[in-house]
């Protein structure tokens, strides 16, 4: 958290959530990890890479939910 305190960087930031979202996730919060990453994935002027990471770390999200399919698709995002 203390390196979203120093940056105004939006693509910095949503990298920040989205990596924040994932260890959520691994400790069972999979509603808010979810939440996290979509608000992430929502942010405005993400260059390409941001936004493939982000599609990746969702896709992490989904599977650790049991969400396969969506998993599925948000890797092929991150990848595409």
């Amino acid at each position: 958290m203390r390196a979203a305190a120093r940056t105004d960087d939006p693509d910095l930031l949503a990298r920040i959530t989205g990596t924040l979202a994932v260890g959520r996730a691994h400790r069972g919060s999979l509603d808010e990890a979810e939440r996290m990453c979509a608000e992430a994935l929502d942010t405005a002027d993400l260059s390409a890479a941001t936004t493939a990471l982000l599609a990746g770390q969702m896709g992490t999200i989904m599977e650790l939910a049991g969400r396969l399919d969506d998993a599925r698709r948000w890797l092929g995002r991150a990848i595409d």
